[in-house]
């Protein structure tokens, strides 16, 4: 079982990193206000993305060394 798990560990995980990263985006699409909400709501957009992208190249490179 511990060995089915690391097997599939980069693909969890990708997985996680990516719903994350969704995640992330989503609450940055808030409406704007202050400058300082302004701030976190680019530095939230900025790492959600990043965390889609790392998620993404995760899932991929997993798929890749299976076959």
């Amino acid at each position: 079982m511990n060995s089915k798990l690391d097997e599939n560990k980069q693909m969890l995980y990708g997985l996680v990193l990516f719903v994350l990263g969704l995640i992330l985006v989503f609450i940055s699409r808030n409406d704007t206000g202050s400058y300082f909400q302004n701030f976190i709501i680019g530095m939230f957009m900025g790492l959600g993305v990043g965390m889609v992208i790392v998620g993404i190249v995760l899932i991929f490179l997993y798929i890749f060394k299976k076959k």
